[in-house]
């Protein structure tokens, strides 16, 4: 099976696309590239060199058309702005019969990025229902349901306002989303799970809180959810594979990296030994 993953590059840094092919290609996928920026580092570092690919990416997908390549999946990451997410509206157009995942970079810890606007937002809204999983942080979720943050109201409402046509997954669940005694939580929903009044039952994967701040994480989660949507593995499976993958690689960086003042790993994390872990947590599947 065939990946097209849309995100940036980062030259320095594990995150986004470098963390998305080895992970992917592991999994015998074959992964191709539509990048989107192209950063001398992750953003986590001081003033990064960015350039910006938008008008590059329509020449790819012009030269992609033109030798009639297909694919199996479109994996998007981040965008820049309004006229990428216009081009990705054209790249799912272009292979309609492909699998969409969405892992919407829009913002965190209750904020939405500088660049996100409400016109920015709406667009991936609109993005969002094409897509047969997506993949937000809390923060996102409510972007995508079109709420202000921590608006008061159910998991199950949340998760069913969010436009998507398959598995909806929220990662970084925190307050009355999370649970009291720190722990990192993945909510997920899809059609195997049973209606209640207030909407569809969610189902609920929580995994124990790592002291400190690791870039990629979100990245190395939605590599691990695209493989496992197009080998068929329900959430009820893939959300803890997915989750305890993460986890493993985030013990593994605490071992070999130590952390900054501030608990930042800026490096990234030390997934290459973790990964035949993942494989064989896959292979009833592969």
């Amino acid at each position: 099976m065939k990946v097209l993953t849309v995100q940036d590059i980062a030259c320095y840094g594990k995150c986004s696309t470098t963390l998305a092919l080895p992970v992917l290609s592991s999994l015998g996928l074959e992964t191709s590239l539509l990048p989107t920026a192209l950063l001398s580092t992750h953003t986590g570092f001081n003033d990064p060199f960015i350039l910006d690919l938008t008008d590059s990416m329509e020449k790819i997908l012009d030269h992609f058309t033109a030798l009639g390549l297909s694919f199996d999946c479109i994996q998007i990451g981040y965008l820049t702005g309004p006229k990428q997410l216009s081009i990705v509206e054209k790249v799912l157009d272009t292979w309609p019969e492909a699998k969409v995942v969405l892992d919407p970079a829009m913002g965190d810890d209750g904020r939405l990025y500088p660049a996100v606007d409400r016109d920015t937002a709406a667009a991936f809204r609109h993005l969002a229902q094409r897509a047969d999983l997506v993949l937000p942080n809390l923060t996102e979720a409510f972007a995508l349901a079109d709420l202000p943050y921590q608006t008061d109201i159910s998991l199950e409402v949340l998760m069913e306002k969010i436009p998507c046509r398959g598995t909806r997954v929220i990662t970084g669940l925190k307050g009355k989303y999370g649970s009291n005694d720190r722990r990192i939580a993945a909510a997920w929903q899809d059609e195997s799970l049973y209606q209640t009044e207030e909407g569809v039952r969610v189902g609920l994967y929580q995994t124990e809180e790592m002291a400190g701040h690791y870039h990629g994480t979100g990245d190395l989660f939605a590599a691990v959810m695209t493989a496992c949507l197009l080998y068929h593995v329900p959430a009820s499976k893939a959300v803890p594979i997915a989750c305890e993958f993460t986890l493993d690689c985030v013990r593994r960086t605490m071992l070999e990296e130590p952390a900054d003042r501030q608990g930042n790993h800026w490096n990234g994390l030390h997934f290459e030994k973790e990964l035949p872990s993942l494989i064989n947590r896959m292979r009833p599947y592969l």
